[in-house]
């Protein structure tokens, strides 16, 4: 069995709101181990895309796919376990603002119990370490 080498695939992808069409036959691959950015102007359908990307909207013609699978057609726990493979990165770093940086870092370990509870703190001073930044500038909001 070969292993895929594009992460994200849309192929031939229409979608809009009412009247609006925002995109039309956009075909984009992206490949595995790439750090990609989604640059353009208000209104340009930057959103948009991440909405399909997510499995938040279905487009309208065309076809996503990540890791493989055609997202229009995912059941709803096949989507999450998708969803639990990849992250994105909001505009601005959408860190919340009422917590520290470590308690940003843990908090998705925590909801999402990927990580016994015995391992999140060590995980986040290794994750913290790795961008060089100290336990303690970590804990400061």
């Amino acid at each position: 069995m070969s292993v895929n080498p594009e992460l994200l695939v849309l192929d031939q992808v229409r979608f809009g709101y009412r009247e609006r069409v925002i995109l039309d036959g956009v075909s984009l691959r992206f490949p595995r181990g790439r750090v990609v950015a989604l640059i353009g102007g208000s209104g340009s359908g930057k959103t948009t895309l991440l909405r399909l990307l997510l499995g938040l909207e279905v487009p309208q013609a065309g076809s996503v796919k990540i890791f493989g699978h055609p997202l229009g057609r995912c059941a709803a726990r096949d989507l999450e376990r998708v969803r639990y493979r990849w992250g994105v990165l909001f505009q601005n770093g959408a860190l919340f603002s009422a917590l520290s940086v470590f308690d940003n870092i843990a908090l998705p370990l925590r909801e999402l119990g990927s990580v016994p509870p015995d391992l999140v703190k060590p995980l986040v001073l290794l994750k913290l370490a790795q961008v060089g930044l100290r336990p303690e500038d970590a804990l400061k909001r």
